[in-house]
C-alpha cells in the first residue's frame, strides 16, 4: 500500500513539473532561438510519420486517473490509515543555519508544537533537529497527519519511508553473478585487507569453509613470523581474520566500540566496518541462509 501511495504522489509531481515546463517554454521564444527551433523541427521530422502524441497524452491521463483512484482507496482504507508509522514534522520557523541562532535554541523553541503533537499521538518525540532543518520525528497514525498539519507553526508532515533489505537479489543487482559465471571470479582463496571502523572477528559469518581452512594462506605461525620480521603492532585473531590492528586508537581492539552518536542512543555502535567486511567476505552457513 505504501508503494502505491508514493507512486501516486510522485506521478502527480512529475506530471505537474512536465506541464509547467511546457507552459513556460510556450511563452518564451526569443528571436535569437530561431535556429534552435529550426533544428528541433528537423529532429522532429525523424519521427515516424504515423507518430501520434495524443496516444501518449491519453496514456498519461489514464495512468494519472488510476493512481489517484488508488490513492483515494488508500485514504479510505481504515486499516491503512490507523497504522502507526514514523513521521517527520517540519516547522515554519527557520533552522539555525538560516537564522543564525544556536541549534539548541531552535530545538528549545519547538516545545509548544511538540506538546501539541504529543496530545494528538500520545507518543514522545523520537529525534529533534535544529541545524539544517527545524523539526522533529514522532510515531503517529496516518489518520492523525491532517490534525498535525493544522497545528500553528507546522510547515510540513511527511511519512518517513521504510526500506527493507533484499539481500537475496543483491548478487544479480550488483552484477556479481555475471562476474562469477562469465569470468569465473568468485573471490575464493583470495586474501584481502579492509580498513574501516572495525570488525567482529567472533561473528558466526566470519568463518572459513572446511576447504578454506585447509587452504588458508596465513597460519598463526606465519603471522607471528611476519609480526616479528616487520615489527608490526597487530595480532592474529583466527583463520578468517589472520591479522588486525586498530590504527586509530593504536591498540589491538578491532571490534567496533565507538559510539557513533546517530541515532541518539548510548548503546548504538556504527559497525560500518563489519557491514563492509560482511559484504566482502561473509560466509554464512546453508542453515542460516535457509532460515
Amino acid at each position: 500500500m505504501k508503494k502505491h501511495m508514493r507512486k501516486a504522489l510522485s506521478f502527480v509531481l512529475v506530471l505537474g513539473l512536465l506541464f509547467s515546463a511546457v507552459a513556460v517554454s510556450a511563452f518564451i521564444v526569443p528571436s535569437s532561438n530561431v535556429p534552435v527551433l529550426a533544428e528541433t523541427e528537423s529532429k522532429r521530422s525523424l519521427l515516424p510519420a504515423d507518430f501520434d502524441t495524443t496516444v501518449i497524452k491519453k496514456q498519461f491521463r489514464e495512468q494519472k486517473a488510476a493512481e489517484l483512484s488508488k490513492l483515494r482507496e488508500l485514504l479510505a482504507d481504515t486499516e491503512y490509515m490507523s497504522e502507526v508509522v514514523r513521521v517527520m514534522i517540519e516547522l515554519n520557523a527557520p533552522a539555525a543555519k538560516q537564522s543564525g541562532k544556536s541549534e539548541s535554541s531552535v530545538i528549545a523553541s519547538q516545545k509548544s508544537v511538540r506538546d501539541a503533537v504529543r496530545k494528538i499521538t500520545g507518543s514522545e518525540a523520537i529525534n529533534s533537529y535544529g541545524y539544517l532543518v527545524n523539526g522533529f520525528s514522532f510515531m503517529a497514525k496516518r489518520s492523525d497527519f491532517q490534525k498535525i498539519r493544522e497545528i500553528p507553526g507546522v510547515k510540513n508532515v511527511s511519512e518517513v519511508p521504510v526500506f527493507e533489505t533484499t539481500m537475496f537479489n543483491a548478487p544479480d543487482m550488483t552484477k556479481a553473478s555475471q562476474v562469477w559465471e562469465e569470468l569465473g571470479f568468485k573471490g575464493e582463496g583470495m586474501l584481502i585487507s579492509i580498513i574501516d571502523t572495525g570488525i567482529d572477528y567472533n561473528h558466526k559469518d566470519m568463518r572459513l569453509s572446511p576447504e578454506g581452512e585447509a587452504q588458508a594462506k596465513l597460519s598463526k605461525d606465519a603471522v607471528a613470523g611476519l609480526i616479528a620480521e616487520y615489527g608490526l603492532d597487530g595480532k592474529y585473531f583466527n583463520t578468517k581474520i589472520p591479522y588486525g590492528y586498530n590504527y586509530a586508537d593504536k591498540n589491538q581492539e578491532v571490534v567496533d566500540q565507538h559510539l557513533s552518536g546517530r541515532p541518539y542512543d548510548a548503546d548504538y555502535v556504527s559497525m560500518h566496518g563489519m557491514h563492509v567486511a560482511g559484504i566482502a567476505a561473509g560466509n554464512a552457513t546453508d542453515e542460516d541462509l535457509d532460515a
